[in-house]
């Protein structure tokens, strides 16, 4: 019965391969769905222990091994900023054109490189920032020299370095944004738009996913 349960599968996978293609899906990320979902319903039906249980343990043990990492709609794979690019966070250089040529999300990361026993990296106020004034700062970031600092609200966030090295350049301003999803693709078909979404209102593989094993369930019984 297990063996009928995974011809249907295979069956109604063919169906998805040709709709997913159909509608312009990558091919690289195309062929890892297909075989991410046949790996999930194998291991269920293999398993035997009832559908959700063998999709969660499947999941677990086989589908991050070989999903490859791709930007989602909910947001982006966190960048991380080398504050001053090569020559880090030291004296005469431009902050200013270099943040100029950045993109600040919500999730991603400064990275502060500097002489420790010299420099250091003071989150402050606007205030503070346009002054040089280091007291009363927000944050001392400082640990060892090779410093993270996680941008985690869409806002302005400024830094300096105190012992008046700030009026040597040593000052950095930052705008953090939400990061926005590109609008769905669309395609054309007959000479009318239609969004590729419409396209995947076929059999998909995650419908396939519970047609299978519900299909696995009937013949247990």
């Amino acid at each position: 019965m297990r063996v009928l349960a995974l011809f249907f599968v295979g069956v109604f996978l063919v169906v998805a391969v040709r709709s997913n293609l159909e509608a312009g899906l990558p091919k690289f990320e195309h062929i890892c769905q297909v075989v991410a979902c046949y790996v999930i319903l194998c291991s269920s039906i293999h398993n035997g222990s009832g559908p959700y249980t063998g999709l969660r343990s499947a999941y677990q043990n086989n589908f991050h091994s070989f999903h490859p990492v791709a930007m989602t709609t909910e947001g982006k794979e966190p960048d991380l900023h080398r504050v001053g690019g090569k020559r880090g966070w030291t004296q005469n250089v431009n902050y200013t054109e270099w943040a100029m040529n950045q993109t600040f999300y919500v999730g991603d990361w400064l990275y502060f490189g500097f002489d420790k026993h010299i420099y250091n990296v003071l989150e402050v106020n606007h205030t503070s920032y346009q002054q040089c004034n280091d007291k009363g700062f927000v944050k001392n970031i400082t640990r060892g020299g090779r410093d993270v600092y996680n941008l985690t609200e869409a806002k302005q966030f400024y830094f300096l370095s105190s012992g008046g090295y700030c009026f040597h350049g040593m000052k950095l301003a930052v705008n953090v944004v939400e990061f926005v999803p590109s609008p769905q693709p669309v395609l054309y078909e007959n000479g009318s738009p239609i969004l590729v979404a419409a396209r995947l209102g076929k059999p998909s593989l995650l419908h396939l996913i519970f047609f299978g094993l519900t299909l696995e369930r009937l013949l247990n019984y």
